[in-house]
């Protein structure tokens, strides 16, 4: 396993067990509105702007200055719904209807962004959420950029950040680089959701079909003893129900990924293994002198009765940041690997493993 790349399996947060909060340092909040009748001068803002920024803990000031830009690019992102052809809400596509929007960002460095758009009175609502997405277009290389993943949802007037829909939703996405927004076509929202690794197809953009993946990421422990990386979600939904403003904590993720880690030992662990080698000889040396006609082994039961095994933990472990690194990893992260259908069909409950993280 040391110094290998090594698969552990389908790693899930969720907003009632396994949670991973986002860290948030400042939460901001904000509100504006526009009609697609009127226009504004030329900005450069990009949606990287929203995911990039970062504030120190309970900086308001930062956060206050950074509202103007916010307002800009999500009022460039609204104005762009308009180029979607065959949209299911036509009246935010109306230049004449009056849209306003809500917004939220995490303000960590490596953010969460959502926004609601909204028409006073009307039952639906758009929701965005920034997501770092890698995307091919016919012809031409790879892409990694920050794009707007949009869905329909029912208008919710004390919206914070949920994005919650059907698992059986579009998703119309979203580009917006140096102040050009571009829509990249639609995508049923189970090919980015739930569904980490694998290929999306979206279709209808002004690029024709394009292809989506995640880009993976990487985590390193201990000074980079262990890394973690894996694909997770293009898109993940996003919960704030249980938000404290006091200790920031509650902004839940429900999302999947598939985890693999890489456990960097810069040791050959030559006294572990001499000590393991001579108490391996010394108690087979007792069975076969000793016990040699007995049924049981003597290796489980010394062990189980004699301060050996704790002596085996000590020499082990004492010292050797490697493995108390990747054992420590391991007691933090819960992996789920689905059961075979079949067992599913019984009732069985799936297995869960503790594992790196």
């Amino acid at each position: 396993m040391a110094n290998h790349l090594a698969y552990l399996g389908l790693q899930e947060h969720g907003f009632d067990s396994h949670q991973w909060n986002v860290p948030v340092h400042v939460l901001l909040q904000g509100a504006s509105d526009f009609t697609l009748q009127l226009s504004a001068g030329h900005v450069p803002v990009s949606l990287s702007d929203l995911l990039y920024k970062a504030c120190n803990i309970d900086d308001t000031v930062c956060a206050t200055s950074f509202l103007p830009e916010t307002n800009e690019i999500w009022y460039l992102v609204g104005k762009a719904l308009a180029h979607i052809p065959e949209f299911d809400e036509p009246r935010f596509q109306d230049p004449l209807q009056y849209v306003a929007f809500q917004h939220v960002n995490s303000l960590s460095g490596w953010n969460k962004a959502l926004v609601q758009y909204y028409i006073p009175g009307y039952a639906m609502a758009i929701v965005c959420m920034a997501r770092r997405t890698q995307f091919t277009v016919p012809n031409k290389t790879s892409t990694v950029d920050t794009l707007a993943f949009c869905v329909r949802r029912p208008y919710d007037p004390g919206w914070v950040c949920e994005n919650q829909v059907e698992i059986t939703s579009m998703a119309y996405i979203l580009q917006l680089s140096a102040g050009n927004a571009t829509y990249l076509g639609t995508v049923p929202l189970q090919e980015v959701y739930l569904n980490p690794g694998m290929t999306a197809v979206a279709t209808g953009g002004q690029h024709g079909t394009i292809t989506l993946r995640s880009v993976p990421s990487v985590d390193e422990y201990q000074v980079g003893t262990l890394q973690a990386q894996a694909p997770w979600d293009v898109l993940c939904a996003s919960s704030c129900t249980r938000y404290d403003p006091r200790t920031r904590l509650g902004w839940l993720l429900r999302v999947q990924g598939r985890v693999s880690i890489t456990w960097i030992c810069d040791s050959l662990m030559l006294t572990n293994t001499v000590f393991l080698w001579c108490i391996t000889v010394y108690l087979v040396v007792l069975q076969w002198v000793f016990l040699r006609h007995s049924h049981i082994c003597l290796v489980a039961v010394y062990l189980s009765k004699s301060v050996l095994g704790i002596s085996i933990l000590f020499v082990t472990f004492w010292g050797n940041a490697n493995l108390q690194t990747l054992t420590t990893t391991w007691c933090k992260t819960q992996l789920t690997h689905l059961m075979p259908p079949y067992l599913q069909s019984r009732g069985q409950p799936r297995w869960r493993l503790l594992s790196a993280s």
